[in-house]
């Protein structure tokens, strides 16, 4: 699965949220930065895209499990 953008509308400490990824040969991203900035917050994310969001996710700082949302 191949995606410009992965929205985090809902998710841990993220609302209406982006992060666009460039589409360049190679196709290669790093995600870095330092701690606490939303590096597993956002690879939590991309699973709940490619796997769907547990209905028990811990990502629920600021919305309740059934409001998290995330879209690409």
């Amino acid at each position: 699965m191949r995606f410009k953008k992965l929205e985090l509308l809902r998710s841990g400490t993220f609302t209406d949220c982006s992060i666009h990824f460039e589409q360049q040969k190679p196709d290669f991203h790093l995600v870095f930065g330092p701690n606490e900035a939303g590096k597993s917050t956002s690879l939590r994310a991309v699973l709940g895209l490619l796997f769907g969001i547990d209905s028990r996710s811990t990502d629920n700082f600021i919305h309740a499990n059934q409001d998290l949302r995330v879209g690409a």
